[in-house]
């Protein structure tokens, strides 16, 4: 018995269309180790997060079935390690954070290396590698903030082994 939950994402009005943004959704819920929970039973209600680029807005959320609640903004991080491998002045590495942080702190394993951030208008924040200290490898650590939604399956009665999809739909704007 296992309900299914796809995120999908549609644009509307607003902008360019080709405007960079960035969108970041996830499941806020885990199972009873700590691991992230990717499937839930009847009776069970999934938490999803969302954290975006303050270029685009959150205009409606829509579940195909079930029903689905706003539950406020909490503080998470989230831990990257990425390779900076470029020796190359007119090609450096770089990485883009995959969402839009409150704070972000480096740490260097191994080799130090040295970092630049830069920040867009939408506030999407891509790190620069000095090709100087090149290779190294950084372990970048980000607070953010998100919305969380909460999505109540409808009651379901499925047999051993049946599974029940649902579709949350998130409309976003340009703004």
């Amino acid at each position: 018995m296992i309900v299914e939950a796809t995120a999908v994402v549609n644009f509307g009005t607003g902008g360019t269309g080709g405007d960079p943004y960035l969108l970041f959704l996830d499941i806020d819920s885990l199972d009873i180790d700590g691991s992230k929970k990717t499937s839930f039973a009847p009776g069970e209600n999934a938490i999803i997060q969302v954290n975006h680029s303050r270029n685009i807005k959150l205009t409606q959320v829509i579940p195909t079935d079930g029903s689905i609640y706003e539950r406020g903004s909490v503080v998470r991080s989230i831990v990257n390690r990425n390779l900076f491998l470029s020796k190359e002045a007119d090609n450096p590495s770089e990485y883009t954070l995959p969402i839009i942080p409150i704070t972000t702190n480096v740490s260097y394993i191994g080799r130090t290396g040295s970092l630049v951030s830069e920040e867009s208008v939408e506030g999407i924040v891509k790190l620069v590698a000095s090709t100087s200290r090149a290779p190294f490898i950084a372990e970048i650590t980000s607070s953010y903030n998100c919305s969380l939604y909460e999505l109540f399956p409808p009651d379901l009665d499925l047999e051993e082994g049946e599974s029940y999809s649902i579709a949350v739909v998130f409309y976003f704007d340009y703004i």
